[in-house]
């Protein structure tokens, strides 16, 4: 696509047809001289007006084309597979329901209905179950699900090199209304992202809700040195939830939780339609995300949630 900037020569302008002729898909775009106040403003207005030119070329043709302009290959394979989650008769509910339900790569506290599940990314190479567990065993830890997460954590920060950069706790559910939401919120800041990344990590890390946080979180989960908790909550609304939704479909946080994971880990939703899509590793960046379950928001899952991450604060300050 080549687009004549008005009043200078561009020597490639005409040659759609040339092009054409060697097997390219060519055309001439024309623009249309710049309006006198443009003009007036000098090339400081001109350049801007180019480059908004520029943007909805660049978007459209993406379109057409069915690339990500932006390149966050994350952002799209998120949306891809919530799609494919989503329609009806999924193949690719399977392939998520193998990689995040209980599996190798898990661990479960039955008594608390709390576990941790990470088998995208251990398929992928940034969290390997074995090279996590091994660390477990060379610091003679016992397999509890603090120690665990803890682990995970030092593996994920040995394979970042200089060490991890951010990290982030994704809440699928009510973290905004009521005080059992307040609550949590308060917990995640506290025990996650001041003692286990800022304390024992020397890092930041933040808190935020799903699906509103996923496309900037997927944009920094690219670059790497990124380690991702994606919390569910069962029950997502708890005692303070509004009761004039009492039939929402639970799926939809369920499929979003799943996704967030799964595309940070490198994968995406391959094939012709939705319903038809399966969900593949290795189509984007391998990182670090561990999906959390919780049974729901309530005192007592929150207080067994805060000795989880005390210990894993504690697991990744141990030397060695």
């Amino acid at each position: 696509v080549a687009v004549p900037a008005p009043g200078h020569s561009v020597p490639c302008v005409g040659g759609a047809a040339r092009h054409a002729a060697r097997g390219f898909a060519a055309r001439d775009l024309r623009l249309r001289p710049h309006p006198a106040s443009v003009r007036a403003a000098g090339p400081p207005a001109a350049l801007a007006t180019a480059f908004q030119t520029f943007s909805v070329l660049k978007y459209r043709l993406a379109d057409l084309w069915n690339v990500c302009a932006v390149n966050q290959p994350p952002v799209e394979c998120y949306k891809r597979i919530v799609a494919a989650l989503e329609a009806k008769g999924s193949a690719a509910a399977g392939d998520a329901a193998g990689l995040l339900e209980p599996g190798e790569a898990s661990a479960r506290d039955a008594a608390a209905g709390v576990s941790l599940h990470w088998g995208p990314s251990s398929q992928a190479g940034a969290l390997p179950v074995g090279e996590v567990e091994a660390e477990m065993e060379r610091l003679g830890l016992p397999k509890g699900v603090g120690e665990w997460l803890g682990c995970a954590h030092r593996v994920a920060r040995a394979k970042a090199g200089e060490g991890l950069w951010y990290g982030e706790a994704i809440v699928f559910g009510n973290l905004t209304r009521g005080e059992e939401a307040a609550a949590l919120r308060d917990l995640l800041d506290e025990a996650f992202a001041r003692d286990l990344w800022a304390r024992a990590l020397c890092s930041f890390a933040d808190v935020g809700k799903g699906p509103g946080v996923g496309h900037a979180t997927h944009a920094m989960g690219k670059q790497g040195r990124v380690l991702t908790l994606s919390f569910l909550l069962e029950d997502p609304w708890g005692p303070d939830g509004p009761g004039a939704i009492a039939g929402y479909p639970l799926g939809y946080l369920k499929h979003n939780a799943y996704a967030n994971v799964l595309a940070l880990s490198g994968f995406d939703a391959v094939g012709d339609t939705p319903a038809a899509q399966r969900v593949e590793a290795g189509q984007g960046h391998p990182g670090a995300a561990i999906l959390v379950r919780l049974p729901r928001n309530s005192e007592t899952v929150r207080t067994y949630l805060r000795a989880v991450l005390a210990r894993a604060a504690d697991v990744v300050s141990m030397e060695g």
